[in-house]
């Protein structure tokens, strides 16, 4: 029998792979719901997280989770939904805004909950079909609601050094909404005498907020080394690069490889090497979303939302059809861990990433901000919890 079973999850894993879908199936799994996830992949810090906070859910809900990456394109996207469906899944979050209406359409027909893992309605395309639909959970704000905040912290970074030109690279501004925000706050938060080294671009203020004065490029190291080359080509004397787009896995290693290692550095994006970055003085700063966070706040709305057929709903939840739901009003919210020095790195590694039994967000603080387990929960305690700061953590945890 174990054989079997044996070969019977290489084969599934096989047919994933075929239509061009990598899974990793569980097999004998009896939980009461299963729930599959779409990333680009889980290798990375990303992907890694949210697996394992995964792998901690498990362990204290009725649930299993299967794990699909996915293409960055439609057609990959829309295989990977339907494989978790095909493998029976109760629910899906997909780590990107990619073909909403036609994911929420495949999932409504299946009688699958959908939402959004790393994405929020407010700045993704949707219809308003797709939004009032039963089966669509909502998505998760980063920054906790408000990226404006983090560009006031790296504004009050950059004040209190002496360096004062500075320029900004991020992936297109469609692409990345909340950096428009975050790098606009930055630049009215910047002292006197501090000078942005303006990418003179086009202008796309309607809808994106976007000035032209930060360069962008799409998506590939290649592409990222080649804007790097232009913005030393237009300003040589650049002292500090703040790389929204990937900044630690695309724009310091062009920085590096170009010549440009003396020039300081805030990146969003994590990597092991943060911590000897901000040490040696290379990074002023980094940042990394709060994968638990978004994973709790998902993950309390489809749990919920599974066992009450739906009918579940907080009370002072915007209902579904409200003005306000249509504009942001289905998201929850995670906070965006900013880190400045060493010992944020430390907390980071110790109470964030590390053990989740000691993290962000224990099985037993998230069922007493679930319907499923506390009839008197709320909308608000759950944004709260799942919008707790690093230093909120911390002071929790360290003892």
């Amino acid at each position: 029998m174990k054989k079997f079973l044996s070969k019977l999850c290489v084969f599934v894993l096989v047919g994933a792979m075929l239509v061009g879908v990598g899974a990793m199936v569980g097999c004998g799994n009896s939980a009461q719901y299963k729930i599959g996830i779409l990333l680009y992949n889980f290798t990375d810090v990303q992907g890694q997280q949210i697996q394992s906070y995964a792998e901690y859910l498990e362990e204290n809900f009725d649930v299993s989770f299967t794990y699909v990456s996915v293409g960055q394109d439609d057609d990959s996207h829309i295989q990977g939904l339907e494989s978790c469906i095909n493998q029976g899944c109760n629910a899906v979050f997909s780590g990107y805004n990619t073909a909403i209406d036609k994911c929420v359409e495949m999932c409504e027909s299946a009688g699958v909950y959908y939402g959004l893992l790393l994405a929020d309605t407010a700045t993704s395309s949707i219809s308003e079909t797709a939004l009032e639909s039963k089966y669509f959970l909502g998505g998760v704000k980063q920054f906790s609601g408000d990226p404006s905040i983090a560009g006031e912290q790296f504004a009050e970074v950059l004040n209190n050094t002496e360096y004062t030109k500075i320029a900004g690279i991020s992936f297109p501004p469609f692409a990345f909404i909340d950096g428009n925000t975050l790098w606009n706050a930055m630049v009215d938060g910047l002292d006197e005498g501090k000078v942005i080294c303006d990418a003179n671009q086009e202008e796309m203020l309607i809808p994106f907020g976007y000035k032209g004065d930060y360069y962008y490029f799409m998506f590939t190291s290649d592409a990222c080394n080649a804007t790097v080359v232009q913005m030393f080509s237009d300003y040589p004397d650049i002292e500090v690069v703040v790389g929204m787009g990937s900044g630690m896995d695309y724009v310091l290693p062009a920085l590096r490889s170009n010549g440009h290692g003396n020039v300081k550095m805030i990146s969003l994006g994590y990597t092991e090497d943060v911590e000897g970055y901000l040490a040696d003085g290379t990074l002023l700063a980094a940042g990394n979303n709060n994968h638990v966070e978004c994973m709790a706040s998902l993950f309390a709305r489809a749990y919920d939302a599974m066992a009450s057929e739906g009918s579940a709903w907080y009370s002072d939840r915007v209902a579904i059809g409200d003005e306000n739901y249509l504009y942001g009003g289905s998201d929850g919210a995670a906070d965006y861990v900013i880190l400045t020095d060493v010992q944020d790195v430390k907390d980071y590694k110790a109470y964030v990433i590390g053990d989740k039994a000691n993290g962000p967000i224990t099985a037993d603080e998230l069922k007493q901000c679930m319907l499923s387990f506390n009839e008197n929960a709320t909308w608000a305690d759950l944004t709260e919890l799942t919008t707790r700061s690093l230093s909120d953590i911390t002071a929790l945890r360290a003892n």
